[in-house]
């Protein structure tokens, strides 16, 4: 608070709040994760899951709850976000081993 004495030209100064992206898989042998770290309120993200051999890309959640079926996931930061890239082992269709009686 001020006393107006006068003419003022004010300028306000804002700081961009800083948020956490955080990423992992599931399971943690079914590959790697990237795209997380700090960035700052309105930033463009992207997060990238990379299947390893034998696994294939599912969907990224979020406190359980799906929020994308694809790999590389890109949204804007508004918050904290604790993304998982669930990352099952790649099932083998029977009818590759055949069986013989």
């Amino acid at each position: 608070m001020f006393n107006i004495a006068g003419s003022r030209t004010l300028t306000a100064n804002y700081t961009p709040i800083p948020y956490t992206v955080s990423v992992s898989s599931n399971p943690l042998l079914g590959g790697t994760t990237t795209g997380g770290g700090i960035f700052n309120s309105g930033t463009s993200v992207l997060v990238t899951a990379t299947p390893n051999i034998g696994y294939t890309f599912t969907n990224w959640t979020e406190g359980g709850n799906i929020v994308s079926t694809i790999a590389v996931y890109p949204f804007t930061l508004t918050g904290n976000r604790t993304l998982v890239a669930n990352i099952p082992i790649y099932p083998i269709p029977l009818q590759l081993f055949p069986i013989h009686f």
